[in-house]
């Protein structure tokens, strides 16, 4: 691998890795749609990302089938985690994160970049070559986060950025930067 920027774009497979829907029932004059989505943040998202979140939604005027509404779950750390939330039937919703990778589906993003670079740069890495930490990624709006490229031929390391251009679909840039000093 040289000093320098290498730049690639790849579909990744990291969905799958992705806080997926949840889902949660509530009544019509008991337990509102929001509340739902609240308390599905508050617990089991918080849970299931090992982080405590505190909820928060939008109020539904009219809590109908096939209505969404936007929840956020704000982290200790004041990072904040933000969700869609549709009513799929009369009593039930599903809640899903639009600026967050598990700490599951980071290694899938690892093992995407990895392959992507070794079709561009041509030095074979192995996804253990790339990494992006062990962590949940909450993006910002820069949608980035910061890895590192190992060169398995000299095990020199470079600072990189994966920048995520459509979540949804999995797709985002690489780019590798400078030796590490």
């Amino acid at each position: 691998m040289r000093r320098g920027t290498a730049r690639t774009t790849m579909l990744a497979v990291a969905v799958a890795g992705l806080v997926g829907a949840c889902s949660a029932e509530f009544s019509i004059g008991g337990q509102s749609p929001e509340d739902a989505a609240v308390d599905l943040i508050e617990g089991e998202l918080s849970d299931e990302l090992g982080v405590a979140m505190t909820g928060e939604c939008d109020d539904v005027d009219d809590p109908e089938v096939g209505v969404s509404f936007d929840c956020t779950g704000t982290t200790d750390d004041g990072d904040v985690v933000e969700f869609v939330t549709l009513i799929d039937d009369d009593d039930h919703i599903s809640v899903d994160s639009v600026n967050l990778v598990t700490a599951e589906g980071v290694p899938q993003y690892e093992a995407a970049a990895a392959e992507a670079l070794t079709e561009q740069a041509g030095v074979t890495l192995d996804p253990a070559d790339v990494d992006c930490g062990d962590d949940p990624v909450i993006f910002d709006s820069s949608m980035t986060m910061p890895c590192t490229v190992t060169d398995p031929s000299n095990g020199d390391v470079y600072d990189a950025t994966l920048t995520v251009t459509d979540l949804e679909a999995g797709l985002f840039d690489i780019e590798v930067g400078d030796l590490r000093g």
